[in-house]
């Protein structure tokens, strides 16, 4: 199903079919077929006096592009990779799980490799999913790992994570999820993406966006309250 998204920017984590084409070396008429075939629907954007043009969900192409042998995953060193807990959509590490990967890890099993991207005039690599690999791996010793390296900065980073926990072998918490929502709609909401674009992106139903965006929208209603300050305790 298409959705309509009017706005001037464009989204975070989106590409045109010719930025996609360019960014992954592939021409536009592979890009239309992939997407009928596997059901890409793509986001249209219609910008103030412009033609309507499709969006990629660049997250899905990535993925498309792995399944198919196109991406070739390469080895980098663990110290250039920066996590960032800002653009992380877990609450928390678990850690039974970082030291169940661990344990695997040290027996010989191969995991699959990261997603991460880098940027031309960016020295860090930044992960959009693969968190507790990554620290399983560094708990076992190595220092370097797996990963799949697409083009890209800190958003397009922060828009693979809103979409990569939505099928982990991980369930995700009913904090992971309220952080994920919370997050998407400050990204996307200010900038006309409709509740059905940004549920499909985070993996939950129409109706739990709608319901976090009348929660905040209600939160921010609300007077402000000027309690007097108390003194912390110092533990």
């Amino acid at each position: 199903m298409k959705e309509e998204y009017i706005g001037k920017l464009q989204p975070p984590g989106f590409l045109t079919t010719t930025q996609a084409a360019k960014l992954f070396g592939l021409r536009d008429s592979n890009l239309h077929g992939w997407m009928n075939q596997r059901r890409l629907h793509p986001l249209i954007w219609r910008s103030a006096g412009s033609v309507a043009r499709n969006l990629i969900d660049q997250a899905e192409l990535e993925d498309l592009l792995i399944r198919r042998g196109r991406a070739a995953s390469q080895t980098m060193p663990i110290a250039s990779i920066k996590v960032d807990n800002t653009i992380w959509m877990r609450s928390r590490v678990d850690n039974e799980t970082v030291e169940n990967y661990a344990q695997m890890i040290a027996s010989g099993v191969r995991f699959r490799p990261i997603v991460a991207y880098t940027a031309d005039d960016e020295e860090s690599t930044w992960i959009g999913d693969g968190v507790h690999r990554l620290e399983a791996t560094r708990r076992c010793g190595q220092d370097s790992i797996e990963a799949f390296v697409f083009p890209g900065a800190r958003n397009a980073a922060l828009a693979r994570s809103l979409r990569s926990n939505r099928e982990s072998t991980l369930r995700r918490t009913n904090a992971d999820i309220e952080r994920a929502v919370r997050t998407a709609l400050q990204l996307y909401a200010p900038l006309g993406v409709s509740d059905r674009a940004i549920a499909r992106i985070v993996g939950v139903a129409d109706v739990t966006i709608s319901r976090w965006r009348n929660r905040i929208s209600e939160t921010e209603a609300q007077p402000c309250r000027h309690n007097a300050p108390q003194s912390a305790a110092v533990a």
